[in-house]
């Protein structure tokens, strides 16, 4: 029996490769167009981030897009705000961002990992942050103290040529330290003791109430003390204004930079001062 020769050159006809398996597929939605993203597995939704977007044109209803995140995942983009992004790689945006670029992806800022969702940078001056923070902290000024206590003696009141004692009330002199965050931007503050000038309302100025006390008992009566005033006058009926001018220099630190803003506050009392005039009798 003959067996038909094939020719030498001859092989058997290929056959055709199968068609590319269509990859499994996500969408997210920017609001107003279905946008759909390529999630072959799950290694590919972690790693990929070069998958570029690609319109939904289909008539059917979007698929999840939530589909494959995780509950944790879930859980953080409805605390921050976030969606699927819309290149792939499983991550998240702030809703804001996907509207604006759906292409983009940024993580939240409070979702593991960071990165990409840190906060933008501060545009605020550090100067300007600086002096707004300053504006909210309390720089207490209270009247400055005056001595001896007059509404002790029956006249209501202290005579002319008599000393009076002046001192800085503790409460204004306690130190400041304070910390803000003025629009993204840190700034630390330092406001220690103040200058301290006291116009005693005659005319006078004093600057040495950070050295001076109250009077007590044990002084002497009629005795100048470490910061002290004598009136040579008699008051307005209301009494003398005597008014404590408080000036704080508050250093400042802030986005690498640092300076000193001068603040200054004020706080008045009033002090009645009379004559004592001595009658002489003839003796009988």
């Amino acid at each position: 029996m003959l067996a038909a020769a094939l020719p030498a050159h001859a092989s058997p006809t290929p056959s055709p490769p199968p068609p590319p398996e269509e990859p499994k597929r996500t969408s997210t939605r920017d609001g107003e167009t279905d946008i759909y993203v390529d999630a072959e597995s799950e290694g590919v939704r972690k790693t990929d981030t070069n998958r570029q977007p690609r319109e939904h044109r289909g008539t059917g209803p979007a698929p999840d897009p939530w589909a494959g995140f995780s509950k944790e995942e879930r859980e953080v983009a409805e605390q921050t705000g976030g969606v699927p992004s819309a290149n792939g790689n499983g991550e998240m945006v702030h809703l804001s961002v996907c509207l604006d670029d759906p292409t983009v992806s940024v993580l939240c800022p409070n979702y593991p990992g960071g990165g990409d969702g840190a906060p933008p940078a501060p545009t605020i001056a550090p100067e300007e942050a600086a002096r707004r923070a300053v504006a909210k902290i309390r720089l207490t000024a209270k009247p400055p103290g005056l001595s001896p206590d007059w509404n002790k003696n029956k006249y209501k009141m202290l005579a002319v040529g008599f000393p009076v004692w002046v001192h800085a009330d503790p409460d204004s002199l306690t130190p400041v330290n304070d910390s803000q965050n003025i629009e993204g931007l840190g700034v630390s503050l330092d406001a220690a003791k103040p200058n301290i000038a006291v116009k005693m309302g005659d005319g006078t100025t004093l600057r040495c109430a950070l050295k001076g006390r109250p009077f007590n008992d044990r002084d002497e009566p009629g005795s100048d003390g470490p910061c002290s005033h004598r009136y040579q006058k008699m008051s307005p009926p209301d009494g003398y204004t005597v008014t404590a001018i408080y000036t704080w220099d508050v250093a400042w630190t802030a986005g690498g930079q640092s300076g000193v803003i001068t603040v200054s506050n004020q706080a008045s009392t009033q002090i009645p001062i009379g004559e004592l005039q001595a009658l002489i009798t003839a003796p009988r």
